[in-house]
């Protein structure tokens, strides 16, 4: 029976007490995990207190398959003073480098944090799923998992559905303005498109919005290509927008801060073109389903692991030929009243180290130890935890990365805490709000349900993902002002 009120790990003193003697196995006495290799020996270190409600502690495994090492934070979202926050590479969506977990760990001051995004590896480092940072959108949905952290403090695991929209307000001020511009057609009367993607990858498809967190500038289009940009000032109602100018074919430098600007190529670009004017007001609807303002932290990822206590396959994950390859990988569970927390790092691609486990393999563990529903992040070389110990000025990497160094990454899920860790509990006791009390409750061993599969985004085949798997059948997608870029599948990990 699983006891998910009991820590796994008690410290390297304490192991030889929880483990039980088999003929010729020694096992866990938490359970093993289903479709695990039998775990033949275990040793942790000593939990570390990191601030208050976030504990650290790292545990060696043995296996019939091979060793494996363990990272796990755990993080009670009820303890004071205790935020979890999402953050930018660069506080930009297309940062041209990225930036190390480390790295934004220690300039943002946070105790921990983990790895977020898949991302354009290599080129623009842009993340692929929606980034919602202090409570602001960065990055459209393309309908992946993401983990979303209310105002409450209370985490979820959501798919988001984009349904941005962009409209010319009818009568009034727009009438003056178009007729100052001397356009000859009919003048708009709130005629509007959909917005085909928020600081995403630019497209031939539909009309893309940008504003001064995307970070990132656009060449001139191709001799004979037709592209159309309409350089907006915001207003003091966030939805409301100035028509600044509408330039067609001509290089978009990155937006600065105040302004935003639409890009369309050929009939879109035809209708920016035939209905904006500079002078005009226009309304743009960031919209999502469900709403992305109800939540203040949001960090794309995939797939979902678990779903109300039941290993779960999502059917529409980043990488579905690496479902079953075992690799480093990192992930996130959750308790069912979304008020606990824990982020796992597994090292792997290292044999003599740690061989990684595979989504099953994390999905199982994750409910071994109690947790309802639970995510994956971008895994494999990007596996990266940091956490500042007591004592350390800064934060310091505790897992042991595959490629030997800390990848720079697109975005980050971190911990901040301005509370010192609660003082040891007393022999046979606990300290109120000690995160083993918040252990989750064992999940309900009922029949797995299949959950709605999130309808793609319209440019979700614009999405590249870091991985090494195989390529598809089709062809890569090519984006404007871009470099080429490859569906989830083949792009690297």
């Amino acid at each position: 029976m699983r006891r998910p009120k009991r820590r796994w790990l008690m410290g390297a003193a304490a192991v030889s007490a929880a483990v039980v003697m088999m003929p010729g196995i020694v096992r866990a006495a938490w359970p093993q995990p289903e479709g695990w290799p039998t775990i033949l020996s275990q040793s942790a270190g000593p939990e570390v207190a990191v601030a208050r409600g976030v504990k650290e502690q790292d545990a060696v495994l043995t296996t019939d398959a091979g060793p494996l090492v363990i990272h796990r934070l755990d993080v009670d979202l009820t303890a004071p003073q205790l935020t979890v926050r999402a953050v930018a590479a660069g506080d930009k969506v297309f940062a041209g480098r990225g930036e190390t977990v480390s790295s934004m760990a220690n300039r943002t001051g946070a105790v921990a944090g983990i790895n977020g995004d898949f991302y354009d590896i290599g080129q623009t480092y842009g993340p692929l799923n929606i980034l919602v940072a202090d409570g602001q959108l960065y990055r459209s949905p393309i309908g992946w998992a993401a983990l979303a952290i209310d105002g409450q403090n209370r985490a979820s695991i959501v798919k988001f559905q984009w349904n941005g929209r962009m409209m010319v307000l009818p009568g009034g001020e727009n009438l003056d303005a178009w007729t100052k511009s001397g356009q000859k057609a009919a003048p708009p009367q709130g005629q509007g498109q959909p917005l085909a993607a928020f600081n995403s990858f630019l497209g031939d498809d539909g009309i893309f919005l940008y504003d001064d967190k995307f970070g990132y500038s656009f060449p001139a289009p191709s001799p004979g290509a037709h592209r159309v940009a309409v350089y907006l000032s915001k207003t003091a109602d966030p939805a409301i927008y100035t028509v600044d100018s509408v330039v067609e074919n001509r290089a978009v430098s990155p937006v600065s801060p105040g302004k935003a600007v639409l890009i369309g190529h050929g009939q879109w670009a035809d209708w920016l073109a035939g209905n904006l004017a500079a002078g005009e007001k226009i309304e743009v609807m960031l919209n999502t389903a469900p709403d992305w303002r109800n939540y203040r932290t949001v960090v794309g990822g995939g797939p979902i692991l678990l779903k109300d206590g039941q290993v779960y396959d999502d059917p529409n994950k980043p990488l579905p030929g690496e479902t079953g390859v075992r690799n480093p990988i990192m992930a996130v569970g959750l308790s069912a009243d979304g008020r606990s927390m824990v982020m796992v790092a597994v090292d792997g691609r290292q044999p003599g180290r740690s061989i990684g486990l595979t989504q099953r393999e994390m999905a199982a563990y994750l409910l071994a130890l109690g947790y309802r529903d639970a995510m994956a992040f971008d895994s494999g070389g990007s596996v990266d935890m940091v956490v500042r110990r007591p004592g350390q000025e800064g934060v310091a990497v505790v897992n042991s990365p595959s490629d030997g160094f800390e990848r720079a990454v697109a975005d980050g899920l971190f911990v901040y805490s301005s509370l010192p860790p609660e003082p040891p509990s007393p022999p046979g006791g606990t300290q109120p709000g000690e995160i083993p009390s918040r252990r989750p409750a064992p999940a309900r061993n009922r029949a797995a349900e299949p959950g709605p599969e999130a309808a793609r985004s319209r440019v979700g085949a614009h999405s590249p993902g870091p991985a090494h798997s195989q390529r598809p059948a089709h062809s890569p997608v090519r984006t404007r002002g871009l470099p080429p870029v490859p569906n989830p599948e083949a792009a690297r990990r």
